[in-house]
């Protein structure tokens, strides 16, 4: 399995090589008002606007402190949320304090998140991988938004039918 691994909060965590289209230094968003906290914001990629959330406050509370070494990790999220906006892409981006190794790992060191009292004790976590030093938990990115899609749908639309109608269809740049 081939992993995108970024840190967060103190832990390794990873995406599916798969489901990541980009990785970007983190960059200056165009803030939505009353939008929860862990959603920090859009940006523009090629046209088309990505929310963007701090997966640390999303997760824990708290919110990434940003610096150099901050990113984002632009993925897929169509499954999550796209459905519901109509198109055929739907991308999110993860704020994230630092960018880890990219790992290819055989299925041995890949385990199943573990359950306490029959039930998986984190249900976004889809596995943990054991790698040098340490664990590294992929992400079900479905699952972990899945509690946040309809907000991440009102931000994306409600921001482009607004910019539509104030700027009669042109392609109008929320943030650079």
């Amino acid at each position: 399995m081939r992993l995108v691994t970024f840190e967060s909060g103190g832990h390794l965590f990873a995406l599916p090589a798969s489901e990541v289209r980009s990785v970007i230094p983190a960059a200056p968003t165009a803030g939505i008002p009353g939008m929860p906290m862990f959603l920090v914001g859009l940006i523009t990629i090629r046209g088309v606007l990505v929310p963007v959330v701090d997966l640390q406050r999303l997760l824990d509370g708290e919110a990434t402190e940003v610096t150099s070494a901050s990113c984002m990790v632009v993925a897929d999220a169509h499954h999550a949320i796209g459905e519901g906006t109509g198109r055929r892409e739907t991308h999110v981006a993860l704020l994230v304090p630092r960018l880890g190794p990219a790992l290819l790992l055989d299925e041995e060191r890949i385990d199943p998140p573990p359950e306490i009292g029959g039930v998986v004790s984190a249900p976004y976590i889809a596995d943990v991988a054991r790698v040098d030093g340490g664990l590294c938990f992929v992400l079900d990115l479905p699952v972990l938004l899945a509690g946040h899609c309809g907000v991440l749908e009102r931000c994306v639309l409600g921001v482009e039918s607004v910019e539509e109608d104030r700027h009669g269809g042109t392609d109008c740049r929320v943030a650079a």
